[in-house]
């Protein structure tokens, strides 16, 4: 799958899920949206774990699931579960890395075993990297996942850079492996010491969340209907997540994600449109540093879910309908 068809598969409610198996990782990066560190915390409870892989096995609309963290490969056992997990039922696997495990020109037998349960592997790199993943590791590592028949979708904020590094991997061929699709920097974790802020903007202005229809199931049971990587991390509106001990509750939550109204409208007519709701009229006045900014508020104004108001249900129905 390349990018543009996982985008579409994202964008499709219920039909895709990203699993957040490790907060740890071991390359140290000063922009780091989820301040992973090599210490972070990681899966204790399996038993739980393998319940979540359970959970989504069984739900047939899920057709592509993402792996993340955190840096996936640093947790061999949880990484390995899932995988042959999500190939047992069908699943398309898309897992998102730095690619620092190739540090040797031989695929470990484990690692290659993950690679070929992939349809497409995200590999990250740019100036942030180099300490931890050298520009060496990242040619290895291309190498060593084409090998493995998974397409690659590098995520770099230094396009040039990336389109080299690329070339040294497979020459006048890297097209035929790899696309490069550039990132918008996060202000997120660690990020929020590097990058600048972006201008506050009126909230007419504020777009739709493609992704917004896009649960996130981590390994600890906590599930969140947003990507954002402090909400995973823990911030943001209680609405946001709920935690699960097992795979009924998973099932439950899964399915009420799936038909919230109000996610659905940030995702189909868009944040600056449903802040014409007269609930939400005081924050039309307001400016916001981004979709993110605008969206908490508007969650703040809806601590639950706004199945009774018929005025936001009327408002995702019309938006998807479009």
């Amino acid at each position: 799958m390349k990018h543009n068809d996982i985008e579409i598969a994202r964008r499709t409610r219920g039909n895709s899920v990203l699993l957040f198996i490790t907060d740890r990782c071991p390359v140290g990066c000063a922009h780091c949206s989820v301040d992973s560190r090599a210490d972070s915390p990681m899966i204790t409870d399996f038993g739980l774990f393998e319940n979540l892989l359970d959970g989504i096995c069984g739900d047939p609309d899920i057709q592509v699931v993402g792996i993340s963290g955190g840096e996936p490969f640093s947790e061999r056992r949880g990484l390995t579960k899932a995988c042959e997990a999500m190939s047992a039922c069908n699943k398309s696997i898309v897992i998102y890395t730095s690619g620092f495990w190739a540090k040797s020109p031989e695929t470990a037998p484990w690692i290659r075993s993950v690679l070929e349960s992939c349809c497409t592997v995200y590999l990250s790199t740019d100036s942030f990297h180099q300490n931890g993943v050298p520009s060496s590791v990242f040619v290895q590592a291309a190498r060593q996942i084409a090998d493995a028949g998974a397409w690659i979708v590098v995520q770099t904020l230094e396009v040039k850079q990336t389109r080299h590094l690329l070339e040294q991997a497979f020459g006048n061929k890297a097209d035929c492996y790899a696309e490069i699709v550039p990132i918008t920097p996060l202000r997120n974790g660690r990020g929020q010491d590097v990058f600048e802020l972006s201008p506050a903007r009126k909230a007419d202005t504020m777009g739709n969340c493609t992704l917004a229809v896009t649960p996130v199931i981590r390994y600890d049971g906590v599930l969140t209907s947003c990507c954002n990587e402090e909400v995973i991390m823990g911030k943001g509106p209680d609405r946001f997540r709920t935690r699960v001990k097992n795979r009924e509750a998973l099932d439950i939550a899964l399915a009420r994600f799936k038909t919230d109204p109000l996610m659905r409208c940030v995702a189909s007519v868009g944040l600056g449109e449903l802040v014409k709701h007269p609930r939400l009229q005081a924050l039309a006045e307001k400016r916001y540093i981004n979709n993110c900014d605008l969206c908490w508020k508007v969650m703040g104004e809806f601590p639950s879910l706004p199945e009774s108001d018929r005025l936001i249900n009327v408002i995702a129905q019309l938006g998807e309908s479009h």
